[in-house]
């Protein structure tokens, strides 16, 4: 659950400055997004995070 949650926050923390980074080069965000997005899935062995939504909590993925 730590390793997840290490996870997210570097996730969110990658994706608010990549948003900052966009506004400073007056270029849409969502394109930086989506190019994060692409480089993300080509890291092998990442956690794969799922939403349990009746417990309301993280889990991790088969």
């Amino acid at each position: 659950m730590e390793n997840n949650l290490l996870f997210i926050l570097a996730l969110l923390f990658a994706l608010s400055t990549l948003a900052l980074l966009s506004d400073k080069l007056r270029i849409s965000y969502p394109i930086f997004l989506v190019i994060a997005g692409m480089i993300i899935s080509l890291i092998p062995n990442l956690p794969k995070i799922s939403l349990n939504l009746e417990e309301g909590r993280l889990r991790k993925g088969q």
